[in-house]
């Protein structure tokens, strides 16, 4: 198929979508942002990894895996040289993973349904 063919294709896809439900939308566009966010969490892993083994960006350009590195061959004299790009690479870890699971809780309709539709269920027992 051609690529004119394929866009138009596309397109007519997304205007039937729109007029017939709105928010049937969210369904092809969030699990593009959920992975966004889950794969920018592993870009940021992988180049700390690669930086701290020596394989990352070259010495002027700063990379947490590279300060790393070099906070290791200092030893247990400086340990902060260590701890600030490290708690950095967690929390940068940690703040897409949990965009990427606030994302994928609030757009994904299947997700809703297996909770009960967000409504708590009332327990008869005294």
């Amino acid at each position: 198929m051609s690529r004119r063919r394929t866009a138009a294709l596309f397109r007519r896809v997304v205007q039937e979508i729109r007029r017939d439900r709105p928010s049937l939308g969210l369904l092809f566009i969030a699990p593009i942002l959920v992975t966004a966010a889950f794969t920018a969490a592993g870009a940021i892993l992988l180049e700390a990894a690669l930086g701290f083994l020596g394989l990352g960006v070259r010495p002027p350009t700063p990379s947490w895996g590279g300060i790393l590195a070099d906070a290791r061959l200092a030893g247990g004299r400086a340990w902060w040289l260590a701890l600030f790009p490290g708690s950095m690479i967690f929390l940068a870890l940690g703040a897409y993973s949990l965009l990427a699971e606030g994302l994928l809780g609030r757009l994904d309709p299947r997700r809703e349904a297996a909770r009960g539709g967000g409504t708590p269920a009332r327990s008869n027992a005294v």
